[in-house]
Formats: C-alpha cells, sequence, structure tokens
C-alpha cells in the first residue's frame, strides 16, 4: 500500500511517534487534525512560529514529526487524497489507543477472546458471524465491546478483508514484545527496533532509538545523556560539556544529577521485556565482584549496531542485578573526593550483597598495608587479608580482591597474583641509631656514637643532642648507663650477658624488689658488679644520699626498701637522715669562723652536736679542712674530693 495516501490523524500521531501531550493540545487548539494538515500548515507559514501557545520545544517537536512521519511514507497524495485502504501501522496506532481507554474488566475480556493484542487478531474476531453472542459478561461490559468492534471494523474498512490470519502474523517473541510495548504505552513505530527479521530481541537498539528520539527528552538534555550514556571513558567535564552545548557549567552538572535520579527510576521499566535473560545471559553477574569497563556491552555493540558505553552499561548491570549486587561507592574502597565520584560514572563497583561486609574490611586492611611506611619491599598473599571461615568463601574472596586490585592497585599485583609492595619511605633517625648500635654491638659512648652514625650515615650528620633525645624519647628500644652518656639496644639485655640499663639504684631497687625484704651489702654488690666497674663504698654512698624513704640501712650490714619494712630499725652507727658535708659547703665558710661551718652541720644537714663535732676534727686531721692561727677556715691543700664518701666514715676513732 502506498502510503503517501494515507493521512494520520492526531491520535494515530501520538501512538505512532510518541507525540507530547503538550504538541497535540497545540495542534488540536489551532485546528490541525490531521498530518497534513500539519504539513501544509508548515510549507503555508514557513514553520510553526506563528501557532497559538506554541514555545520552542514544542515547535522543534513538530518539525522532527513531520519529518519523521516523511520519511516513512506518511503524507497526502495530490491526485488521490483519499483511500479505501487503511495502514496497517495505522490501525495498530488507533488499536493501541482505543484498547487503553476500555474499562479493565474489558481490557481483560478482550485479550481472552483474542488471545493477542494485535489489531489483526481484533480484526479476525470481530469479523466472524454472530461475534456478539460471543461476548459473556455484565450487559455494560457486552455493550463497550461492541461499540469497540464496531469502531474497529469502521476503521478497517475495506482493509478488513486483506488482514493476515492472526495464525500467519507475528510469531511468540515478536507478539510477546508487541504486547509488552503497549502494556508500557510505548508508541507502536519503535516495534521493528525491538525485534529484527528473524525475531531475535534487539532491546538495546530498542533503547537507542528511544533515547535518541527528539520527542522523548529536550535537545540539550537528550544531549548530555547521549554524551555520557554513548561515551567511552574518561567523561567529558562539565566546562568541556558546557562550551560544547553552549551551555553553563551548573546547568550541565543539574542535568546530569538529574538523570543519575531518573535512569534508576525509568530502566527497569524499559529493561523488563520477555526473554531478556534468556537473550542476554552475559548481563547476569557471575563474580562476586565486577568493575564496569564496557567489555560487555561491546559485544552487544557489534549484534546490535549499537554504540553503548561504560556509563549506560553499569545503569543496566545496576538494574538487572538489583537482587544479588549492590553499588559500593569508590569513596568507600580507597579514591577519595572527586575522583571517587568520578570513578562511580565511569567504573562503578558491583559487589555481592553477603559479600559486602568481608570484601570493605578486606578493602581496608590493603589499603593500611599499602599506605603504611616501609623501608623495605614487601610481598604479601591475598589469603593474608581473608579471615572467612569456609575455603569457598575465602577463595571467592580472593577472586574478588583479585578483581578490585586490577583496577584500584594495578601497579602492586604481580604475575603470582601477590601485592608486591616497594618501599615507599626513608628509614627514620630511630632506624639509624639502631643500625648504628648493631654494628657497634655494645654499649658505647655518645660520643663514639655520633662518630660511626656520621661515618655509616655522611648525609644525614648527627650529633650529641640528637642522639640524647632519641634515646629519652624511646626508653622502650634503647638505654643509657647510669649519667655516662653511654647507649645501648634494650633487645641486649635479653641477649647480652652483663649488659643493663640504668642506674646502680636501679639494679638494686630490682634487686631488693625482687627479694622482698633486707639483702646482704656482699650480696647486692655480686649483682651490681655484674654490670658495672664500681666499689662498695661508691655504692652505698650513692644509696644513702638519693634522700629518706627509699632504702634503709639495717644492722648486720644489710639494706632494705623502705616500702617493704613496717618497722625500720635504724644501725646506731649511722644517721641515715644526716646529709653528707660536701667540699662545696666548706668554701662557702672561707674566712668564717669554724663554729660557722659546724652551726651549718646541725641547721642544714640534720647533724647532732656530737657528729658535727666529730666531722670536723676528722676533716681536720685529715688535712681536708684547715684554719689559720685566728681560728678562721682557709682553703684546704688537700685535693680529695669527699663528695662520695659516706657519712659513716667521717667519725673520730676512739683515743
Amino acid at each position: 500500500m502506498d502510503r503517501n495516501q494515507i493521512d494520520p490523524t492526531l491520535d494515530e500521531l501520538r501512538s505512532l511517534y510518541g507525540m507530547s501531550v503538550r504538541a497535540y493540545n497545540v495542534c488540536k487548539n489551532n485546528g490541525l487534525r490531521s498530518l497534513a494538515t500539519i504539513q501544509a500548515y508548515r510549507i503555508e507559514k514557513g514553520g510553526f512560529k506563528t501557532l497559538k501557545s506554541i514555545g520552542v520545544t514544542t515547535e522543534y517537536e513538530l518539525n522532527e514529526l513531520v519529518d519523521q512521519a516523511l520519511e516513512a511514507g506518511y503524507g497526502l497524495s495530490a491526485e488521490d487524497p483519499k483511500s479505501p485502504l487503511v495502514d496497517p501501522g495505522l490501525l495498530e496506532a488507533w488499536f493501541d489507543t482505543h484498547y487503553f481507554e476500555l474499562s479493565r474488566l474489558a481490557q481483560k475480556a478482550l485479550l481472552g477472546l483474542i488471545g493477542e493484542l494485535t489489531a489483526a487478531h481484533a480484526v479476525a474476531f470481530y469479523a466472524q458471524q454472530d461475534v456478539i453472542s460471543k461476548l459473556e459478561g455484565p450487559p455494560t461490559r457486552i455493550k463497550e465491546l461492541a461499540v469497540f468492534g464496531e469502531q474497529l471494523m469502521q476503521r478497517a474498512g475495506a482493509s478488513a478483508a486483506h488482514i493476515q490470519p492472526p495464525g500467519q502474523l507475528l510469531i511468540p517473541e515478536v507478539s510477546a514484545a508487541h504486547h509488552w510495548m503497549r502494556l508500557l504505552r510505548i508508541p507502536a513505530h519503535y516495534a521493528p527496533h525491538l525485534v529484527d527479521g528473524s525475531g531475535r530481541l534487539t532491546l538495546f537498539r530498542f533503547l537507542e532509538r528511544f533515547y535518541s528520539s527528539p520527542i522523548q527528552t529536550k535537545a540539550n538534555k537528550q544531549a548530555v545523556f547521549l554524551v555520557y550514556a554513548q561515551g567511552s571513558s574518561p567523561l567529558p567535564l562539565h566546562d568541556d560539556l558546557a562550551l560544547k552545548l553552549d551551555l553553563t557549567r551548573e546547568r550541565v552538572r543539574q542535568m546530569v544529577e538529574a538523570q543519575e535520579r531518573e535512569l534508576p527510576r525509568e530502566l527497569p521499566r524499559l529493561l523488563n521485556v520477555p526473554g531478556w535473560e534468556e537473550r542476554y545471559t552475559q548481563l547476569i553477574l557471575q563474580s562476586p565482584v565486577h568493575v564496569v569497563d564496557g567489555s560487555l556491552m561491546r559485544g552487544i555493540n557489534d549484534e546490535e549496531n549499537t554504540n553503548w558505553g561504560p556509563y549506560f552499561e553499569g545503569h543496566v548491570l545496576r538494574v538487572l542485578n538489583n537482587q544479588t549486587h549492590v553499588q559500593v561507592d569508590w569513596n568507600k574502597v580507597g579514591v577519595p573526593g572527586r575522583a571517587g565520584r568520578r570513578m562511580d560514572l565511569e567504573k562503578p563497583l558491583l559487589v555481592e550483597r553477603n559479600m559486602l561486609e568481608e570484601f570493605l574490611r578486606c578493602v581496608r586492611a590493603m589499603e593500611e598495608r599499602i599506605d603504611a611506611p616501609r623501608t623495605e619491599e614487601l610481598v604479601q598473599d591475598l589469603d593474608s587479608f581473608v579471615r572467612s571461615a569456609t575455603a569457598s568463601v575465602a577463595e571467592n574472596m580472593q577472586a574478588a580482591l583479585r578483581s578490585f586490585i586490577s583496577v584500584r592497585y594495578r601497579e602492586f599485583m604481580n604475575a603470582d597474583a601477590q601485592i608486591h609492595l616497594a618501599r615507599n619511605s626513608q628509614p627514620d633517625k630511630l632506624e639509624h641509631l639502631q643500625a648504628v648500635l648493631e654494628a657497634l654491638n655494645e654499649p658505647s659512648t655518645v660520643e663514639h656514637i655520633v662518630v660511626a652514625w656520621n661515618e655509616r650515615f655522611p648525609g644525614i650528620p648527627s650529633n650529641a643532642h640528637l642522639i640524647r633525645g632519641l634515646v629519652h624519647n624511646h626508653p622502650d628500644r634503647f638505654f643509657s648507663i647510669g649519667r655516662s652518656s653511654t647507649y645501648g639496644l634494650r633487645s641486649w639485655e635479653q641477649v647480652k650477658p652483663g649488659v643493663r640499663g640504668g642506674t646502680i639504684r636501679r639494679i638494686v631497687r630490682e634487686l631488693l624488689e625482687k627479694a622482698g625484704g633486707p639483702v646482704a651489702v656482699e650480696v647486692i654488690m655480686q649483682e651490681v658488679l655484674r654490670y658495672r666497674r664500681t666499689n662498695r663504698q661508691s655504692v652505698v654512698t650513692n644509696l644513702a644520699i638519693c634522700g629518706p624513704g627509699q632504702f634503709i640501712f639495717l644492722d648486720g650490714d644489710r639494706i632494705a626498701l623502705a616500702v617493704t619494712m613496717k618497722k625500720p630499725v635504724l644501725s646506731p652507727a649511722m644517721n641515715t637522715e644526716r646529709l653528707p658535708l660536701r667540699r662545696k659547703d666548706i668554701k662557702r665558710f672561707t674566712g668564717q669562723p669554724l663554729a660557722a661551718l659546724k652551726a651549718f652541720l646541725i641547721d642544714k644537714l640534720n647533724y647532732t652536736d656530737t657528729e658535727a663535732t666529730q666531722a670536723l676534727a676528722s676533716r681536720l686531721r685529715k688535712g681536708r679542712l684547715a684554719v689559720d692561727q685566728n681560728g678562721l677556715i682557709i682553703p684546704s691543700s688537700s685535693t680529695e674530693d669527699p663528695e662520695d664518701q659516706s657519712p659513716d666514715q667521717f667519725t673520730v676513732p676512739e683515743e
């Protein structure tokens, strides 16, 4: 049939090309009731700008609609403006429009009578004899179906004799697809794009045609969508897209956000065509983790001659695998800020719902290991990050991590599917000091350590102040020996005999705490001499001058901790509350009478009168103290420093 003899009405144009309600009302209010009148108006006026209440979008839509109809062969012939035959496409369009105007019960009853929702099936049914007697139900429903059939047969007219029998009209796949389109009120002119000539479903060719139609969306919004949906990674920046479309960056951003909200609501309806599971098995994800890269859609593009990209593939996979997989934001797996949001668009990450918690935990552990400072290379198997109880789950998780690492941390994956981490930091000063002491292999003075450091690490000079600070701030790694600025490794205390950090007081205190009571001085000296070169007199003096309340000197040449003795018994020969007389104290009284020094011993150093007299007499006799002929103290010629002598040696022997 020559379509030039066909003049579709507004209702038929709505069904054929999805004419919007706005365009339909503009044409109707301006007296344009068919394609011929719309076409004639455009030729006469040079466009549609003069139509009442028309806008830019509606004008664009009407121009596109007329062009599409003319390309399809529609339009009135000047020689033969009328024809007794009706184009089957227009008849199907009329059927689509008026079928959905029936009541729900009437629609269900008619579907049961004709078998398939096509105009051909309906015409074949209503062409039978006594069709009214076959209608069942209440009188109102029978009347509704009878009126529908009468209008359909009038519309078909002479074409009813040329309608193909129902059994030869459609194969099952085509019939199901057409039925799905009618239920979704999708215009009939999309049907050739949904099923090819062999009856094979071509869903993505239909979607490309559907989203490319200027009637479906506004021009700018459609352009933004197609740039994203049919583009490859990386997607264009908002600034570049705004410049290309002559829009503001903010407007482009709003459109992208709007399509991100609308696609998840619209795609489930468009993808739920009968038979998609058998046709597109590759879109049903089997792996626990899938990073969208456009590979699945490339095969479909080759088959259906389409041009969909990773962005659209991600939306399709989220819809079709919604029950088993969930999208994970890249911000949650180590890609921060704007970079993560762009990867959500370009390379969506889909993870099985039942493995999501374990997957995120493994990824966090992996990130901590990768980001941790390393002074040497590290190679680690993936199973070290997995804590699953069963072998099958652990194997699936390792496969998931391999898929994830191939995209997120590709540079760290080696040929054996292990994480290979290179050194990411230089050894710090603590490591330098550790290496120097290990090379010296014995406790050493700070001067010796500085020299060894500068020889070993000439590019990182050191000094005594730095070494002392490192040792002081890290007592868990280093120790010092007394106040001699001698340092060593804390680990040596466990492996090297005769090496012990700290002071003599610390060694004695630990021995007394372990004993739990008084210990003989000889036993104490045996313990001290294991780690220090000293003598009995120096050790006793050291303990005596540390202040009251720490060590107690008992009868029998014993020493105890004050906290372990409830009732300490002091030796009569010792007054542990008395402080020693030092050379600097004597120098302070040079030129003063001896009585002033004695008063100082009694008042300030806690000496008794007898003890002060004995101490001064002992120093005068040994030359540590001297007086002139007037009894005034003068500098002594003795060079011996009595600071480290025990107070009990200052008693004057009995005469």
